[in-house]
């Protein structure tokens, strides 16, 4: 469901196995946070990752939207996620 949305919205790079692998959300108080989790062997883009973000920050508008978050394994970045919660006092 959720890498539907991105595929249509804001899909990865040609070519790549960059994708969308997951959607955790995690509820803790007082601010809930949903992670939307990005992943390929070859890395992931710089540009793609962005374009996640942004994505996000139009479609959840009164959502505090952080910057991608990058994983290493090997010395790259295999996966990363991207936080998305409500603004402080909504």
């Amino acid at each position: 469901m959720v890498a539907g949305v991105f595929d249509t919205s804001c899909p990865s790079p040609a070519g790549t196995d960059q994708q969308v692998v997951g959607a955790v959300f995690i509820k803790r108080d007082p601010r809930p946070r949903l992670d939307i989790w990005l992943g390929g062997h070859s890395g992931i883009s710089n540009d793609w990752a962005g374009a996640v973000v942004e994505f996000l920050k139009v479609e959840y508008p009164g959502a505090e939207v952080f910057r991608y978050k990058p994983h290493y394994s090997s010395g790259k970045a295999v996966a990363g996620a991207s936080g998305v919660w409500p603004k402080q006092g909504k």
